[in-house]
């Protein structure tokens, strides 16, 4: 899995929150459930297969703007 890039820290940040904050909330729900607080599943057939094929490239669309990919999803007006 690839490092988290310095804008999803960003992200992260916008909403209150530090990189390290996050981090911090993690840990102590892991120590608190005494596991991770998400599921964790093998992908079934189904799935698998969509990922291979997507790190392939195979189907994957790509879009300059967020405004593009909104528009693609049927939600031109939507605000990021």
């Amino acid at each position: 899995m690839p490092w988290p890039s310095s804008a999803n820290f960003q992200r992260t940040g916008r909403r209150g929150l530090t990189a390290s904050e996050t981090i911090q909330l993690l840990y102590r729900q892991i120590k608190m459930r005494r596991g991770l607080p998400f599921a964790v599943e093998i992908p079934n057939a189904l799935t698998a297969k969509t990922l291979r094929a997507s790190k392939a490239g195979k189907g994957v669309k790509h879009f300059a703007t967020t405004k593009e990919l909104y528009h693609d999803l049927g939600q031109p007006d939507c605000q990021v």
